[in-house]
């Protein structure tokens, strides 16, 4: 069986060795001093061989730089990509930006068949990446409608004894609207809807619907749409 020794140094005996130790390494350190000033010639492959691995180091270096900036630039243009929505809002046999007209009757019920009464709602993403989260409200300014008015539309906004004044519709949660893409949205339908907020006897009167569309990563827009409603008694 074999034993193996442990020594124990007393205080002294370990300084004596760390001198020893010192005086091989100083030793060790001035021949190898007096070698390169007596023998120069040895030590040329040495030092031929040290440049070339500082030379590749420097080398090596530059390249990581010149990475670490395309990364840089790649990340800056990747955090200036944003989507950008765009929102059209067509009333039925109307193309320019004036005002929409509706007709209604005593009661404030729309026409029926009068043109006008249909919007047709697209978003479109005009932008470089995905949007996430799209989400449109449409919000009536001087009119109220019943909460099931507007098929598809989500009722938020309501004032007692008058009615909604703010719809909303939200994109699929699971759904990105990608890039060059466009989503119809519910149609929205005036025909025979009850339109409160008004004095109804009067021969006119003008409302506005603001519509604010918006998505992850996409600033707030707002699109108005002014509406004159005629009274079809007078």
């Amino acid at each position: 069986m074999k034993f193996k020794s442990i020594v124990f140094y007393s205080e002294k005996s370990k300084q004596d060795l760390i001198s020893k130790y010192s005086i091989a390494i100083v030793g060790f350190a001035g021949l190898i001093i007096l070698a390169m000033l007596f023998y120069p010639n040895k030590f040329t492959y040495i030092n031929t061989n040290l440049n070339q691995v500082t030379n590749m180091i420097s080398l090596f270096s530059l390249l990581f730089a010149l990475c670490a900036l395309i990364i840089a630039l790649l990340a800056y243009r990747a955090s200036g990509l944003r989507p950008r929505l765009k929102l059209q809002v067509t009333p039925y046999l109307h193309t320019d930006s004036s005002q929409v007209e509706m007709f209604v009757d005593l009661s404030g019920e729309v026409s029926l068949g009068r043109p006008h009464n249909e919007w047709s709602i697209i978003l479109k993403n005009e932008g470089d990446v995905s949007a996430k989260f799209s989400m449109v409200r449409m919000h009536f300014e001087g009119a109220f409608f019943l909460e099931d008015s507007f098929k598809g539309w989500q009722a938020i906004d309501h004032v007692y004894t008058k009615g909604y004044y703010g719809y909303q519709w939200v994109y699929n949660d699971s759904s990105n609207l990608y890039p060059s893409f466009a989503v119809r949205l519910p149609t929205i339908d005036f025909s025979g809807k009850k339109l409160g907020g008004k004095i109804l006897d009067q021969s006119c009167f003008d409302f506005s619907v603001i519509f604010t569309f918006v998505a992850d990563g996409v600033p707030t827009t707002k699109l108005t749409i002014p509406v004159k409603v005629h009274n079809s008694i007078h």
